[in-house]
């Protein structure tokens, strides 16, 4: 168990630190979507794979996953042409955030950040798996999986900026209560706590061109 909970820890760590170093060299969601695609589906499979049996419990349905899996960059499409064409674009927080690939609202980003939420999802249950299986309450495993979750966050805080670090930390507070509610208490929980924290990425986006971007003037015609 110990063994299983120090590799997970390096794994993840390795992961995500050479995706930040694949952003330095210019290497983003926008910039290369398949090759980002490919590199957090190899994530997610690689983390599934060796830690499978903490995933057994859970009873991952597959079904509804593969569904939404599909479905919310199809929404995403949608939300973002809508966006697009009513609000205007954010120019001054975008380029005053050029960490922040959510705010362009590009079509191309969709494609990575399908596969990403996948392999946050899986790290998350992983992890609150590694607790439950340690002997901890679920209310106990909430508590230390947020603090974990929290954490893990605050480095944005610096890496982002304090606007985006600090609103993504108050979201990993959030998502840290209802993501494992969600999976370990629905048969389908799983996919429901996927499409929850895409809408949380679409809702923000949106949120932030409405607020530092506003409302597009619509040009009325005379007759």
């Amino acid at each position: 168990m110990m063994y299983d909970v120090l590799f997970f820890a390096a794994y993840v760590s390795f992961g995500w630190g050479i995706w930040i170093w694949f952003l330095g060299k210019g290497v983003d969601y926008a910039s290369r979507p398949i090759f980002g695609a490919f590199y957090f589906s190899l994530l997610a499979i690689s983390i599934f794979s060796y830690f499978f049996k903490y995933f057994q419990p859970i009873g991952i349905a597959w079904r509804e996953v593969f569904a939404i899996f599909f479905l919310f960059p199809a929404i995403g499409v949608a939300v973002y042409f809508l966006a697009r064409r009513y609000l205007k674009r954010p120019e001054r927080l975008i380029n005053e955030n050029p960490g922040e690939f959510n705010i362009l609202m590009e079509y191309v980003y969709l494609l990575p950040k399908s596969f990403e939420i996948i392999f946050q999802q899986l790290c998350f249950a992983a992890l609150f798996s590694f607790l439950l299986v340690s002997g901890f309450s679920f209310t106990e495993a909430t508590v230390l999986f947020t603090a974990i979750l929290i954490a893990f966050h605050l480095p944005l805080v610096r890496v982002l900026g304090p606007l985006f670090g600090w609103y993504y930390v108050g979201a990993a507070l959030v998502g840290a209560v209802v993501f494992p509610w969600l999976i370990f208490t629905f048969p389908a929980g799983f996919a429901y706590a996927y499409a929850v924290h895409w809408l949380f990425y679409l809702a923000s986006s949106v949120f932030f061109w409405a607020v530092y971007g506003g409302v597009k003037q619509q040009k009325v015609e005379m007759t």
